[in-house]
Formats: C-alpha cells, structure tokens, sequence
C-alpha cells in the first residue's frame, strides 16, 4: 500500500509523515505531485526529524466517475481509504501522524482514523468497560491492521449496548478539531454548489452525509461537530454556513487590517488583534484536557506566498502586481462586498505551526493543498508561483517537526546535492502527463532552484 522513505540518520521522532499524492477531490488542481516534490527536497534534510515517511499508492485505474452527485467519488474514496488505513497503523503502534497533501480530502482520512484508533485504546486499556473476550477480538485484528473490521465490530456493538456506546461517545468528545483553512468544507452532498469533495471533508469527517465517505471507520460513531473550530475562514458558502450554525461548529472569519499581516477577528471587539498562533492557541487553552487534530490548509496563508493551492484567495488588489491589476482571475478573489482579504503571512503560519508534532496533546496534523502549477505559460508572475508555494510549504513542514524549544531560525540550512534533487524532481516530473509537464515542468525547475539558491535555508535573521 505504501512504500517507505529511507533515512540514514538515526530516528528519534515519534511522527510519521505520510504523503498523499491525490487532488482528485478538487476539480482541476495539481496537488497530487506536491508531496514527491517536498519529499525531494526536503527528505534527507528532514531525517531524524520524523519516524517513517511512507507515500500513499493511489490506484489511478479507478474510473474518473460520479456518486451520489460527488465528482470523481470513485477514486477519491479508494484514496482517502488508503490514507486512512496508513494513518490508522501510525497511531496504532504510538506514532503522531502528519498527512502531507496533495488534497484536502486527505482531512477525511485523518479524522477517521484518528477517531478510530482513539476508541480502540481507550477500550483495551479499560477506559471503556467491556470484556476481555470482546478486547481480545479486536486486539486480533488490530494487530492485523484489519481496521475496517475493527471499525465493524465497535458499530455492532453500538446498536446492541447503550452503554457502550455512551463510553465511546465520551471518547469521541474528547477530541478538538482544529480546521485552519480559507474554506470550511462543511458542504454536504445536498448543498454543496460544485459537488467536489475537498470542499467536505470536515462535513464528511464528522459524520455529515457525503455519499459513503462520512461512514468510512466507524457508521455509529463520529466526533463531535461542537468540537470543531474552523480558523481564518474567509470563504464560506451561505448553505454551509447555516449548516455550521446548525451544527455549532466553531468558525472565526478573518479579515485583513492596516496592520498587516496581523488579523481581527470578526465579532471580535477586544482591542488586541490576534495573530493566527493566537487564535490557535486560545482553542486550546479554552479545552483543557482535550485530544487535538490540527488540520492546515496552505490556502489560509496570504496569497502572495501561496497562489499555488487547489482553491487560491489571492492578492489584494493593491498588493498585485502592475501586471496583474485589474485582472479577474483566480488571484483575484472578493467577497460578496468587494472585499479581497487576503490571509496572515507565512511567518505567522510557521509560529502558529512550530512544535506541533511534539505537542504531547496533538494526535494528527494535515498539511495540505500545495499546488504544482497553476496559470498559463508565458505568465512571469504565474511562473514562479508553484516554486514559491512549494518553498513556503517546506518551511511549515520544517515547523512543524521543530522542537517548541528550538528557535526557527537555528539549523535550517539545507545542504543539499544538487544533482540528486533534480533526479528526485524528474522523477515526480514524469509521473505528469506531456501536456502537464509543459504547463509545469519550468516553474517547477524554477521552484528547485529557488530552494537550492538557499531561498529557504532560514526563516528569517530574526527569531520568527
């Protein structure tokens, strides 16, 4: 199912990073070559920073399909199943899980495994009441890695004890989590305007009704909806929002001040403008006690940085380019008011990202949604944006696998050959097909060789 990304260094981290090369849930969107890409530059740099760094395999011979109204819903359920099952294995034997995307539907993945495996250890440890033949079964198959039998036999029991289904239910509630992206993806099959699923996974992940893929791990339980906080939304659809009140999950829209790139929430009537960490961690202060998944959309970060994602908000009018003024394209995103918010910058994305995996209450985090290409060829802003938004997304994973004790900006340099990054890169390069590698291949060369002139060697000469 996986193949495994050797390190020659010693391992001592308890995360394992799993790369989901699939952006089938997204229309058009080239996220799926963006975890090779990372892994090319930034795997051997990394190593001793992570456990395992195991690549989902992604059956392309699925027929590209619709189900339940869902766009392409064949392939991206075979997907988020894969990921899901590398996820669940992770967690099983101790490890943090950190899902590098490649599509936010990976989300799915996560918060279904998450959800199971977290069950699964509260029964055999004791902490759900059952018997000893009943924990013995599903130890059996655990260690199988059978889980979506483990997931059948914890459904049954469900639908026959009260009980237990309440003990779960406690399990379950206990688990905060952390959606950081530009989008909510909280539509459902029935109101979601483009039927492409990366737009509902959260929905999907807590149970909502999204074809098959809301049952995926477990029909009978889901995490709580009340317990999901959605942070630096700026782009919600008017169904999606009502469902979300409906629902109680937690959402904080931002939007861009003259202080930027800090931001103030909406509704917010305190003097202090926070920052994303801020926001992050006051979700965390508020639930003491509490299970964390921290699922983060590179779209959320300001679209100079990150124009190269599934569904871009882009640039201010005033922060483009001459050549891009007055264009009306996917950089040039405005809400219902005229309005293009634009998002915290990439600095405040890595202090709000620093130590996560070492955060002793964080089970999973996804990274996701960097792009590959995007634009027309010929464009020279458009060009160097693949390049860019990769860069930018090396530098979260990198601080996200940081200690919490360690600065940004100490032991960051890569040092890296050359020659043996470009042969990595060719070879992502030629998974694409010719027309794809024409759209892509320049920029992508290009981003290499931003990384390689030490673009990314330091966050900044000063502490982030």
């Amino acid at each position: 199912m996986s193949k495994k990304v050797k390190s020659k260094k010693k391992k001592t981290s308890q995360t394992d990073i799993i790369s989901y090369p699939f952006g089938g849930g997204a229309g058009k969107s080239r996220s799926q070559y963006a975890p090779a890409i990372i892994e090319s530059v930034m795997g051997e740099h990394l190593a001793g920073s992570y456990n395992k760094w195991k690549m989902v395999k992604i059956d392309d011979t699925i027929p590209v399909v619709e189900k339940y109204d869902l766009k392409n819903y064949m392939q991206v359920e075979d997907a988020v199943f894969n990921l899901a099952m590398e996820i669940a294995d992770s967690q099983w034997h101790g490890k943090k899980s950190l899902a590098l995307g490649g599509g936010h539907t990976q989300g799915i993945a996560t918060l279904h495994a998450t959800k199971l495996i977290s069950v699964l250890k509260a029964i055999l440890d004791g902490s759900i009441p059952t018997s000893e033949a009943f924990r013995m079964d599903l130890n059996l198959y655990a260690t199988e890695s059978s889980w979506q039998k483990v997931a059948e036999i914890i459904d049954a029991e469900i639908e026959e004890n009260n009980s237990f289904a309440n003990h779960v239910k406690k399990v379950t509630d206990n688990i905060v989590i952390l959606w950081v992206d530009t989008h909510a993806d909280y539509n459902t099959k029935d109101i979601s305007p483009s039927g492409n699923t990366h737009g509902m996974s959260l929905a999907a992940g807590v149970g909502r009704d999204v074809g098959g893929l809301d049952s995926m791990l477990g029909r009978k339980f889901h995490m709580n909806p009340k317990n999901a906080y959605v942070i630096g939304a700026r782009d919600l659809d008017a169904a999606e929002r009502a469902l979300m009140e409906k629902d109680g999950v937690h959402f904080q829209e931002f939007e861009l001040t003259q202080d930027s790139p800090n931001l103030r929430v909406v509704g917010d009537h305190t003097s202090q403008k926070p920052t994303l960490k801020d926001a992050i961690q006051k979700v965390m202060d508020a639930n003491p006690g509490k299970k964390f998944i921290v699922s983060f959309d590179v779209d959320v970060i300001h679209g100079r940085e990150v124009a190269a994602t599934g569904t871009p908000m882009g640039l201010e009018m005033v922060d483009a380019p001459e050549e891009l003024q007055g264009r009306e394209d996917v950089f040039i995103r405005k809400n219902e008011n005229g309005e293009s918010p634009a998002g915290p910058s990439s600095i405040h994305a890595y202090r709000a990202l620093h130590g996560l995996a070492h955060h002793p209450d964080v089970l999973a985090i996804d990274l996701t949604e960097a792009s590959s290409a995007v634009g027309e060829i010929g464009d020279p802003f458009l060009e160097k944006t693949p390049g860019r938004t990769i860069n930018t997304t090396c530098k979260a994973l990198k601080a996200i696998l940081t200690p919490p004790d360690q600065p940004l900006t100490n032991g960051l340099a890569l040092t890296l050959d050359q020659s043996k990054s470009a042969r990595k890169l060719t070879g992502a390069l030629n998974q694409m097909s010719e027309a794809e590698q024409a759209l892509t291949g320049k920029s992508l060369r290009d981003g290499l060789d931003l990384v390689l002139a030490n673009e990314i060697e330091v966050y900044g000469s000063k502490a982030v």
